[in-house]
């Protein structure tokens, strides 16, 4: 299995292959994106308390303020392609 952060569904292998390429896809088992105390996918970040959350946890962190996950790593995403992009456009200069 695997998670569309994008979607916010779950999703199998074959409807991966097939799936928006610009969509942020995880999978399931991926041990960087499960929360440890309910053994589920993150779906929040507490950035009062600087970690990631699954849905569950949100309410240990009332009165912080959350993000959507999904949004911050496609920002992240966009980003790193942005400085990608502006390094070729900087190496054309150079020479």
């Amino acid at each position: 299995m695997f998670v569309c952060f994008t979607c916010n569904k779950n999703i199998c292998p074959l409807c991966k292959a097939k799936h928006d390429k610009n969509h942020l896809i995880i999978d399931y088992n991926d041990k960087n994106y499960i929360c440890k105390k309910h053994k589920e996918s993150y779906t929040k970040y507490c950035k009062s308390c600087k970690e990631d959350l699954y849905i569950i946890c949100e309410n240990e962190h009332k009165n912080h303020e959350l993000f959507d996950l999904s949004e911050i790593l496609l920002n992240k995403n966009d980003l790193l392609k942005l400085m990608k992009d502006l390094k070729n456009i900087i190496d054309k200069f150079k020479y």
